[in-house]
């Protein structure tokens, strides 16, 4: 991948680094991604590889640590000013599909369309499973890395769904402590329920889920289905919790074709 980008973004007189790449064609119209709690800003390599030869322009995205989804937004409003971007689509996966969801309630105008993978669309599920959230900032880092890594498999995998693991938990290792505290108590606060109220056509948006077990559980996947019932719709029948790594050709295809149909509509 290209030079690493930084910017730096003031929030509450403190300056935070965001990291980015920027890849492809300069006027193509961005697809701006976001990784989970687990992700940085390298886990969309082999998007990247595959689309951006190909004519479109990708930016990967990792953010700093946030205490609330709004600072989180406000900032990535201020992030996107930085980054001299006007409109773009929206790639979001786990954590960063809701954070995506957050940003389009917060500033529809931007956001041309949008993708979710393997997301949610409400936190409440996750809020019952640790009500003690806000012990997460006085946890040791080896416990904030075994509550990001038990939702993995144990067991023997499919070999690419194993490689895919295998990297996420190599760029898990690269994440700053605090960062990583930030992710677990975005993921586990009950945040606004945005699917409701996107200011968004839902023919703008396609949900891209996994057949096979992965961390967001069935309940919260029909969730998002229930709520967005007009959305695009893309089944993968297996690829794990980071199909994106996994399955990329298949989470590739399913992005082109958004694309296409989103710009092919807005002509």
């Amino acid at each position: 991948m290209a030079a690493l980008r930084k910017v730096f973004v003031d929030h509450e007189g403190e300056l935070k680094t965001w990291r980015y790449y920027d890849l492809g064609p300069r006027e193509a119209v961005p697809l701006v991604m976001l990784h989970g709690a687990s992700g940085t800003a390298e886990v969309f390599f082999r998007q990247v590889v595959s689309l951006c030869p190909k004519g479109y322009r990708i930016i990967t995205v990792q953010y700093p640590a946030y205490s609330s989804h709004e600072s989180w937004t406000r900032a990535f409003d201020k992030f996107i000013d930085e980054a001299n971007i006007v409109k773009f689509h929206l790639f979001g996966t786990a954590l960063g599909g809701y954070l995506a969801q957050c940003y389009c309630k917060y500033r529809p105008t931007r956001i041309l369309s949008l993708i979710l993978c393997n997301s949610y669309c409400d936190t409440q599920h996750y809020a019952d499973m640790f009500p003690l959230s806000g012990l997460f900032s006085w946890s040791p880092e080896f416990v904030i890395k075994r509550v990001l890594l038990q939702n993995f498999p144990d067991g023997s995998v499919e070999t690419e769904i194993g490689h895919s693991i295998e990297f996420i938990t190599e760029q898990l290792n690269t994440v700053p402590s605090d960062d990583l505290v930030s992710r677990l108590s975005l993921n586990y606060t009950v945040g606004p329920l945005v699917a409701t109220t996107l200011n968004l056509p839902q023919d703008k948006i396609t949900i891209i889920d996994c057949f096979d077990d992965f961390e967001v559980p069935d309940k919260v996947r029909d969730e998002v289905h229930k709520l967005l019932p007009e959305a695009r719709q893309a089944f993968i029948k297996t690829g794990g919790n980071f199909p994106y790594l996994s399955r990329a050709e298949e989470v590739n295809l399913h992005i082109e074709v958004h694309l296409l149909h989103c710009n092919n509509n807005s002509q």
